[in-house]
Formats: structure tokens, C-alpha cells, sequence
């Protein structure tokens, strides 16, 4: 991480003051696949969401960008590293730079990197097209639906407003001195303002692009407007950089034909991959997603021991 700029050095700074909000030590599981180990901390309530995969399905895609991909991993919406893990499981020495607005979910996850001795660092903001406070929606202290977005839920699913900082891609990247390799959006209906963070990155860089993009639900619901809405330009802005979008399927495999924002039953995971290299991509990611035997070792009180 370049250390020169003042950036960089208040990003650094905020990220150990989110770390500093869980204890030292806690006991640790250790997850094994194919020969990679992950180690998961039991901290600030959280870990036990670890003792098994969330999404494989999203799998074999990742595995194919980080194999088609140098440069960082960057992770917008991290929220407990669900991401993260998946990707030290494959990876473990990729550089990883996540963004998490809520601060008990970016504590853990700098804990789950310094419990693997990751080089990567979590920066407690969200990311948009502009640098400045916003109100993030939250149903609790942690909330894997939290919204930057107002009217992407109805607004009895929220309990509190808070402020948080918002930071702009291109920018913070630049800071941090990271080429783009794979980006990945999970950001509750705020994936367009992302996209338009990153444009210029995205521009040089040309990524590999995870990005969750919610499916309307109810045509007739108070909110399947704004999702329309918002999912089609999401698209339109990939288009035009050249990109082309596949669906993720939830049993593994590509969808060609599935497009963001569509009705039920849509897929909700997308890969973007650049035109001229897109279907040679899509061939190699397996129809199935890959069989993931974790074994949980003992418990103890330091990673590695």
C-alpha cells in the first residue's frame, strides 16, 4: 500500500480504529479446501457464519477471474468477508482491498485478515461517485441488507439512519496505489453510483466485475420502479464500456441471456467480463459449481498457533 499520500494515511488510521473495537484474542476454526486453509476468528458475535460457504455458486466465476486477472481484489460491501474467504481459499496471496460502511462488520473483517496474515486491508466507507457523508439504512448493528439508497426497501425494514463516509472509487483506489484486477459490488441497490465511482479505473484497468443486482420482486411493489430503473443503467453504463454481462446461476454456470433487473425468477449474481474476451471466459467456468469439503479443525486461541 503506498504510504506517501494523506489518503492513504487516514484510510490506514480508520482501519485500525475498526479493528481496535474487538478484543485481541478469540478462539479460531480453521476451514480447509484443496489444500488452502482459512482461518475464521470468533469475535464481537460473529465467525460462526463462516463454518460453511455461503454462495458457491459464485465459485468457479471468481476462480476464473483471479486466474485471468493480476491486481487487487477489491470488495465493495464486504460486510463480514464471506467474500474474502472465498477468495483466500483460492488465492490467499491476492491483494485484497474491501470497503464496509458498517463498523462492526469491518472490525471482523480486519481481524479475518490479520488472522490469515492477508496483505490486504478493509477501509470502513462506503464507496460511491463522490466523496462526502451519507445516511446509511440499517436494520440493526449488523445488517446484511444496509442501504445507502432510500426507497431501495420499504422503509419499515430499517430501524436507524446513520452517517457514514462515502468515498469514490477512482480516487481511493489511487491512493492506495492499486491496480484493479476483480471488482466486486454487493452494495444494496447502490451499485450504479459504484460503477460510476470507478469509471475511469475501469476504463484502464478493465476488470473482471462481480455485481449483485437485486431482481424487482413484485412488479407492482413501491420499490420494483427504482430497481427497474437503476438495474437497466446499470447495464446500459456496462455496455457502453465494453462489457458483457452474464448471469450467475444459483446451481453454477453462466446465464447469457439474463439480464439485470428482470422479473422473477432473475439470478441476483452477475459477472461483467470485457466483449472481446467474454465468451472465451464464460467456457471455462464450470457448468456445476466445484465440490467444497471444509473440514473444521480445533478450536484454539491463535490462528496458526
Amino acid at each position: 500500500m503506498a504510504s506517501g499520500g494523506p489518503m492513504a494515511r487516514l484510510l490506514a488510521r480508520a482501519a485500525f480504529a475498526a479493528a481496535a473495537r474487538l478484543p485481541r484474542q478469540q478462539p479460531t476454526a480453521v476451514l480447509e479446501h484443496g489444500g488452502a486453509r482459512v482461518a475464521i476468528p470468533f469475535a464481537g458475535g460473529r465467525g460462526a457464519e463462516h463454518r460453511t460457504i455461503t454462495e458457491p455458486h459464485l465459485i468457479g466465476a471468481l476462480r476464473r477471474a483471479l486466474e485471468t486477472r493480476r491486481g487487487a481484489f477489491v470488495d465493495v460491501g464486504a460486510y463480514t468477508g464471506q467474500t474474502l474467504v472465498k477468495m483466500l481459499l483460492i488465492e490467499p496471496t491476492r491483494r485484497y482491498v474491501g470497503f464496509e460502511p458498517q463498523l462492526a462488520a469491518a472490525a471482523y473483517v480486519a481481524r479475518l485478515l490479520e488472522a490469515n496474515r492477508a496483505c490486504g486491508v478493509i477501509v470502513p466507507a462506503a464507496l460511491g461517485d463522490r466523496n462526502g457523508p451519507v445516511g446509511l439504512l440499517v436494520a440493526g448493528e449488523f445488517d446484511d441488507g444496509a442501504s445507502a439508497l432510500e426507497g431501495f426497501r420499504p422503509s419499515v425494514h430499517y430501524a436507524a439512519r446513520r452517517t457514514v463516509a462515502m468515498l469514490r472509487g477512482d480516487e481511493v483506489l489511487a491512493s492506495l496505489g492499486s491496480k484493479l484486477g476483480v471488482l466486486k459490488i454487493d452494495a444494496e441497490g447502490a451499485e450504479l453510483d459504484v460503477l460510476r465511482g470507478f469509471a475511469e479505473t475501469i476504463s484502464r484497468d478493465r476488470p473482471v466485475i462481480f455485481c449483485e443486482v437485486l431482481p424487482i420482486g413484485d412488479p407492482g411493489s413501491e420499490v420494483a420502479g427504482l430497481r427497474r430503473q437503476r438495474a437497466h443503467r446499470v447495464e446500459e453504463i456496462l455496455a457502453q464500456a465494453g462489457y458483457r454481462t452474464f448471469g450467475i446461476a444459483d446451481g453454477g454456470g453462466l446465464l447469457p441471456e439474463a439480464r439485470p433487473g428482470a422479473a422473477p425468477p432473475a439470478p441476483r449474481d452477475f459477472v461483467c467480463v470485457p466483449a472481446a474476451e467474454a465468451e472465451r471466459f464464460a467456457a471455462a467456468v464450470p457448468r456445476l459449481p466445484p465440490r467444497i469439503e471444509i473440514r473444521q479443525a480445533s478450536l484454539g486461541l491463535d490462528c496458526w498457533g
